[in-house]
């Protein structure tokens, strides 16, 4: 027996050459060599290491896909595998450690003729929100089935082999998407000419390029860019691109917790878009999400956002000058002598697209006219009733 060894960087581990050789009719008698296994290769990260292991040859992990993903999401690694065997068989994707809360989602299950290297395909590894955040070094067992044709008895396993990787996971991020009513250009952050209409008919023009930072909360919102609710802000992987989320505002914002797939795109250069869809009645102030850029479209883009930044705002500004309507009615409507009395009432309409406050008075030089203390202010389309 004849064996021969190979030291690498990550460790060491001996593996045989079995040859047999069969002397030509009329030779000397049989001459046999024999070793204890075939040679097999793991190569990971340029570091070569021969392992005691006889029929998973070389296991080829590639690339994380996406190259972050956040906790309780699925990492996807294509993997190639050699088989060394000496015939086809199954292999798989069977267990997958090294850090806590991860799962093997998806094996790449196939058979693999004898001495060829092929792809398992997408192999899917699952994460929890136990899983630590930041880079971590995972295994992936590869095992070969005696099957050629499944790989769903595990105790029908032959041998198996390790190769190791990297896993991305990066913490939970939110978006707070704010809808904020102006009732005057002027009001809308870093518009530097309000008065001015841009060739696309919109308001936003001239923005201040010195004044064009992120907004970091609603409280540096002008006080009187009000808050408020229905309006809806969508999420797209590109700019007016596939829609992957659908949201709708409230008074006050509403937070978002972003799936792993728009994590991704977020915390990277890619970003997620943001795109308001308009309403009619309320003219276009401008959006600005995160790190992004006030300007003068309704889509924005978040991304590169840190990982120690878990709360993020998305705001869109909206002018809608404030609108009060009033309607009279007397009752009864005519008289026909002299001392008939008659009540009016007058109902007072917000139709307009921003809260209006009070206190509501009504002049008439005919009557004397009293509103009630209450409601202290009216939202789009709420009314309040005033008598004389």
């Amino acid at each position: 027996m004849i064996r021969r060894g190979f030291v690498g960087a990550l460790g060491s581990a001996v593996s045989g050459v079995r040859r047999s050789f069969t002397p030509k009719r009329g030779g000397s008698p049989a001459f046999r060599r024999a070793a204890s296994a075939a040679v097999v290769v793991l190569l990971l990260a340029g570091t070569m290491v021969v392992p005691a292991s006889a029929n998973v040859g070389t296991i080829t992990i590639s690339t994380q896909t996406p190259p972050t993903i956040s906790a309780g999401g699925t990492a996807t690694y294509p993997v190639s595998v050699y088989n060394s065997s000496t015939g086809p068989h199954m292999f798989a994707v069977t267990a997958v450690t090294g850090v806590s809360g991860l799962s093997v989602v998806s094996n790449g299950c196939i058979s693999i003729a004898r001495h060829a290297t092929t792809n398992l395909g997408t192999v899917r590894i699952g994460t929890t929100t136990a899983t630590p955040m930041g880079t971590s070094t995972i295994t992936l067992t590869v095992t070969e089935f005696t099957s050629t044709t499944s790989c769903a008895d595990i105790n029908a396993a032959e041998d198996s082999n390790t190769a190791a990787t990297s896993l991305v996971v990066l913490p939970p991020l939110t978006v707070t998407v704010y809808k904020a009513i102006c009732p005057s250009y002027s009001l809308v952050p870093a518009n530097e000419n309000p008065s001015s209409i841009d060739d696309t008919g919109g308001h936003w023009a001239q923005l201040n390029t010195t004044a064009q930072t992120a907004i970091a909360a609603p409280s540096d919102i002008p006080a009187a860019c009000l808050s408020v609710a229905g309006w809806t802000l969508q999420f797209t992987d590109t700019a007016g691109g596939r829609v992957n989320g659908t949201n709708t505002t409230s008074v006050g914002g509403t937070p978002v917790v972003l799936n792993p797939a728009q994590i991704a795109l977020a915390r990277t250069g890619t970003g997620l878009w943001v795109n308001e869809v308009t309403q009619a009645s309320a003219g276009f102030g401008a959006i600005r999400c995160y790190n992004d850029l006030l300007n003068g479209d309704n889509s924005e883009n978040i991304q590169n956002v840190p990982a120690d930044v878990t709360q993020v705002y998305c705001i869109a500004f909206n002018v809608a000058p404030a609108s009060l309507s009033m309607t009279k009615t007397a009752s009864p409507t005519t008289y026909n002598a002299v001392g008939n009395s008659i009540a009016y009432t007058y109902v007072l309409k917000n139709t307009g697209n921003v809260t209006l406050t009070g206190p509501f008075t009504v002049s008439d030089n005919k009557a004397t006219v009293t509103c009630p203390p209450t409601p202290a202010s009216l939202a789009p389309n709420a009314t309040v009733t005033c008598t004389a």
